[in-house]
């Protein structure tokens, strides 16, 4: 019987040096397969990548992706990661450390090396981006693994936390509601939907409802909560289990992956096709901590475990701005388990 060798073994790393596996993900549409490349180098020569925080995952179903020309399993979670991230890049190239694909996972030597050097990795990185996965409530599971999903559910939208988001994705959002009761570039809501609001728009209104409160914005300024009534509303059930998806998320009950943030010099937030600057989610925290003091939240049962599942969310990640307050800044000595 005969065994491939590992594809890892044509690229080694030298033990006496701090080098790494660096992992190019090539551009490609929806439905291409997924086409990488390794890329090692020294991470005392400052490369520019990104280091991806995320779990693994259930381990049990492998899918492939092609490293420089050969199958690799990765897990699903894994997958939907680099299908989504290919998308947000567009026609860009993207440079990455994964430490599933980067890592030997077939040899314990250079994966005692490599967890010793976490510390470096992720404090020298460009970016951390932290993958929350796909949303995986009924409201969004029409969205998973669908090769025939339309043009509208690939479109992948990137807020920055300025002026600049509120361009044809305010617009969007806007089309929702009543147009007698649009708000301009105000960045206030009201109305309840004129229209059937799709799954993926859903994910898209939790998005909208968490970066109009980094706006500054109370929840009732905000729809559903600006209608000023404590009705049950169909609505904002769906905005709330998909809410609660993420409350739920297995990332933030994973202290290895959190470390991982509070390492790096910045960190954006990917959760299906939605992604935020992790700032965004943290001064949405700061005026949801004004909504808690029930100045103007209704108290409808609704209102009130949707104030909770925000307080959940954006609470997690304040917790990353904690640790980063109280932790030294990193440097070449550290590890992820000095923090």
């Amino acid at each position: 019987m005969s065994f491939e060798r590992p594809m890892h073994l044509d690229f080694p790393l030298a033990a006496e040096k701090d080098e790494i596996r660096l992992l190019k993900l090539r551009p490609g549409t929806w439905d291409e397969p997924l086409q990488c490349q390794f890329w090692i180098v020294e991470i005392s020569q400052k490369p520019d990548y990104v280091a991806l925080s995320y779990v693994w995952g259930d381990a049990t179903h492998s899918y492939c992706i092609q490293v420089d020309g050969r199958p690799l399993g990765v897990t699903e979670n894994l997958y939907s990661a680099l299908q989504r991230l290919r998308a947000h890049a567009h026609d860009r190239e993207i440079v990455l450390w994964i430490d599933a694909i980067c890592i030997y996972q077939g040899s314990i030597s250079e994966r005692n090396r490599q967890v010793a050097m976490m510390g470096r990795i992720y404090a020298h990185c460009r970016e951390v981006w932290i993958w929350l996965g796909q949303m995986s409530s009924p409201e969004a599971s029409d969205l998973r693994w669908s090769t025939n999903a339309s043009e509208s559910d690939r479109i992948c939208y990137k807020f920055h936390g300025d002026e600049s988001d509120y361009d044809e994705k305010w617009s969007e959002y806007q089309s929702a509601f009543p147009a007698t009761e649009r708000a301009g570039n105000n960045p206030s809501i009201a109305g309840e939907p004129t229209r059937e609001v799709s799954s993926s728009e859903i994910v898209f209104h939790c998005a909208w409802i968490l970066r109009l409160l980094a706006a500054g914005k109370h929840l009732n300024e905000i729809r559903p909560f600006s209608g000023g009534d404590t009705a049950v509303s169909e609505y904002l059930g769906r905005v709330l289990r998909s809410m609660e998806d993420l409350v739920n998320n297995e990332w933030f009950s994973r202290l290895w992956v959190v470390q991982e943030a509070v390492l790096a010099p910045s960190a954006r937030v990917f959760f299906d096709f939605v992604s935020f600057p992790l700032r965004v989610i943290e001064d949405a925290k700061t005026l949801h901590a004004h909504t808690r003091a029930r100045c103007c939240v209704p108290l409808g049962t609704q209102q009130l475990y949707f104030s909770e599942a925000i307080k959940n969310i954006t609470g997690g990640f304040a917790e990353i701005s904690q640790m980063q307050n109280e932790s030294p800044t990193p440097n070449s000595s550290r590890t992820l388990f000095q923090l």
